[in-house]
């Protein structure tokens, strides 16, 4: 019998004797900015009170420690911060008198207070890079390297515990300013031009990863004050030793924190994008590859990771398994409700599992579009025009099999110059193509949720603009493998791009047996925000909703972007888009958090609009691994929170998802949230094995970057072009 383990190790409470908190007071500000500047107060002050000793973490609203200070010292460390920009709101810190530490208290002070101890943080890292696991990646310009994180927001059950993450990620092994001088290229055209200024860059000694933004000086010129800032040990004497001519430069992090740097100081952060300017074809598929560790692996890298926390009493010395707690984990039964059968073609019942086979003897579910145009062209150096050929007469065969006509009314074996103008003369053919196939040499990349490649992202972005054209795009290596005709690849390849053209056609291969939940509809709810640099103050926004019937049928979606003065969505924008479910029952997936203010807004909406909005976060990362061979098994955390395994083991640790809901409601439960997701990805009808997010937030980051862009023209519709 298969035991279940997840990465969490409870704390041990009795190890940690006294904890004091301290809050924050900050100067008039309005409610939104002064919500912003809490927030990264609390998150930057702990930093700099480990400068005077003891343990600092922040915990929700608080600032703990296990240094007792009173009123004087705290008015000393006021004006100590009094020049620094980042606390330029802070106006006290004081004491919280008669303050009880939570059990979550104990969890964020173990996970961001004592692991920050100096001599636990060397301890992991020697034990990570020892020579007890396999060296990762490093030759040529470029390495991967192991990072770790604890995660403290854990409390099940009452007990506080915290999660242990692994990731990997790859970096140059030259400095930024190496490679400026390599390329021949500056600070400004890394900044501004193609293909650079996409590209993120990270601190070569800690965990900062951001975006140059601009150059600020020079070291002559800045010399003084990254001295005094840094805490970096050795930083300081390499920055009394940097040329006066190296230019500083500012980096921004995601949550918008800047940073400055001498450019030799930075390394390149190197992603699917950008590593072919750093190895051969061959080289990145053997690193791509070393970033998918094995489970027993990982296991052992956790356990270094949390060893020196076990020796000091801090954690308990086993992760959490269900052969101890047994009421953590919950197995997705009955299979039914998790994974509830589907209807296909003539009213019949089946499993999601094995369906292609089922299609071909039974049909689709609704035929809306029986005659399908189709153009199809190369867009990668290719040999073998017999091949492809060949391709497009299997495809016709088995299109034809299912009961539906094709027409080749465009065919191009010819690599184009320029893949937008090429897009355009399809779109422009007389005979009007319903679908582009499009056939590219292979991916850069294969991520759990979708594929990566710098050329498909093209002919999908020049695709979706006005006027739209449906794409599927296939690769020479794929259809390759299904003129084999070995049956695997008949059933699961071809069938993948059949249900693909038959969706963008408008067709709807399958939907759920019945609906699910007892609600009336699923929504996924897209937004995506980009501050305008020189538009001060003003938010590019970008939001959509993919609605579906809970029967699982996509009814259809719509899309909008907009300029706005302030973080919050507006309410106009959601009742543009949410309208249509006047008195409905509606299941809300949201790619990611929910904040605070959409959270008001969509509680307001509901209620003028007679509907009932259960809303569920659908967040990609930041979940512990789960061992486990079982899909569909979840860890329950508490009656708002689970981490979900919506994926079978393949050749690393499944990635599990975090399930939040952000509010409590009495009809709709975390079990309900969780069977919302996995029913979910079982209606992804361009894809044989369901993928591990929902089809409501599949692509979503996609989706929101084309929006903000300008690309997608067609703002709302019913063909589910994400596929």
């Amino acid at each position: 019998m298969e035991n279940v383990k997840v990465d969490i190790f409870f704390v041990k409470t009795d190890s940690i004797k006294n904890l004091y908190a301290y809050e924050v007071e900050l100067t008039p500000l309005s409610e939104e900015k002064k919500r912003e500047e809490m927030n990264k107060i609390l998150n930057a002050l702990p930093y700099h009170l480990r400068k005077r000793g003891g343990h600092w973490a922040r915990d929700g609203n608080f600032i703990i420690s296990d240094v007792e200070v009173n009123d004087e010292e705290l008015k000393n460390i006021l004006q100590e911060l009094r020049g620094n920009k980042k606390f330029q709101f802070l106006k006290g810190i004081r004491r919280v008198q008669g303050w009880e530490p939570e059990a979550s208290s104990y969890a964020a002070f173990v996970a961001k207070g004592l692991s920050k101890d100096k001599e636990v943080e060397k301890e992991i890292k020697q034990k990570l890079e020892g020579n007890d696991f396999r060296k990762p990646y490093k030759k040529e310009k470029i390495e991967v390297r192991r990072n770790w994180k604890l995660i403290d927001d854990i409390v099940i059950n009452g007990k506080p515990a915290i999660g242990v993450l692994i990731n990997s990620e790859i970096v140059s092994r030259i400095t930024l300013k190496d490679f400026l001088r390599e390329e021949g290229i500056s600070v400004e055209d890394f900044i501004n031009k193609e293909p650079y200024k996409e590209w993120k860059v990270k601190d070569k000694e800690a965990n900062l990863v951001g975006r140059i933004i601009s150059v600020i000086g020079t070291m002559k010129e800045k010399r003084n004050e990254l001295v005094d800032k840094t805490t970096i040990p050795g930083r300081k004497k390499r920055y009394e030793r940097i040329p006066d001519d190296e230019e500083v430069v500012v980096v921004e992090r995601e949550d918008e924190e800047r940073y400055g740097y001498p450019i030799s100081e930075l390394l390149i952060s190197i992603n699917f994008g950008n590593i072919k300017y750093f190895v051969d074809e061959e080289s990145k598929k053997n690193v791509f590859n070393d970033l998918k560790i094995k489970p027993n692996e990982r296991m052992k890298m956790v356990d270094a990771v949390a060893q020196p926390l076990k020796d000091r009493g801090w954690i308990e010395g086993e992760r959490i398994s269900d052969k101890e707690y047994p009421y953590i984990f919950v197995k997705p039964e009955p299979k039914k409700r998790y994974f509830p059968p589907v209807r296909i073609g003539g009213g019949k019942i089946v499993e999601r599992e094995g369906i292609y086979r089922q299609i071909r003897s039974n049909g689709i579910y609704d035929m809306v579009k029986k005659d399908l145009k189709i153009a199809f062209s190369v867009f990668s150096e290719t040999k073998g025009y017999d091949d492809l050929n060949e391709f497009i007469k299997t495809l016709e065969k088995e299109i034809k099999s299912l009961g539906f006509n094709m027409d080749p009314v465009y065919v191009n074996f010819q690599k184009p110059e320029d893949i937008k103008e090429e897009i355009e003369r399809i779109k422009e053919n007389k005979q009007k193509p319903d679908i582009l196939v499009a056939f590219i040499e292979d991916y850069e990349y294969e991520t759990d949720d979708y594929h990566e490649s710098e050329l498909y992202n093209k002919i999908k972005m020049y695709s979706l603009k006005d006027p739209i054209l449906q794409t599927q795009v296939i690769t020479i290596k794929t259809l390759r493998k299904i003129l084999k005709e070995e049956e695997k690849y008949v059933e699961y390849i071809l069938g993948n791009i059949v249900l693909g053209i038959l969706a963008k056609g408008g067709n709807k291969p399958f939907t759920f047996e019945e609906p699910i939940l007892g609600i009336d509809a699923l929504v996924g709810l897209d937004v995506a925000r980009r501050k305008k640099i020189k538009g001060q103050g003003t938010i590019n926004y970008a939001a959509g909703v993919r609605i579906y019937q809970s029967n699982g049928e996509l009814l259809k979606y719509k899309l909008t972007t907009s300029q706005l003065e302030s973080e919050t969505i507006s309410g106009n924008i959601l009742e543009n888009l949410l309208g249509d479910l006047k008195g409905k029952k509606v299941v809300v997936h949201r790619d990611g958090r929910f904040p605070q203010d959409e959270i008001k807004v969509l509680k307001e909406m509901g209620e003028k609009l007679g509907a009932k909005f259960y809303l569920v976060e659908v967040i990609k990362s930041g979940a512990p691994r789960i061992y486990s061979e079982k899909k569909g098994i979840w860890v329950k955390i508490n009656e708002n929170e689970a981490y979900l395994l919506t994926t079978s083991r393949t050749q690393g640790t499944p990635v599990p998802i975090v399930v939040r809901l952000p509010e409590t409601y009495e009809d709709f439960s975390i079990e309900d949230a969780v069977i919302s997701i996995t029913s979910m990805t079982l209606l992804h009808w361009g894809s044989i094995k369901p993928p591990r997010l929902p089809v409501t937030t599949h692509y979503a980051d996609k989706i929101g970057q084309f929006l903000l862009e300008g690309i997608i023209s067609d703002l709302e519709g019913n063909i589910p072009f994400w596929l």
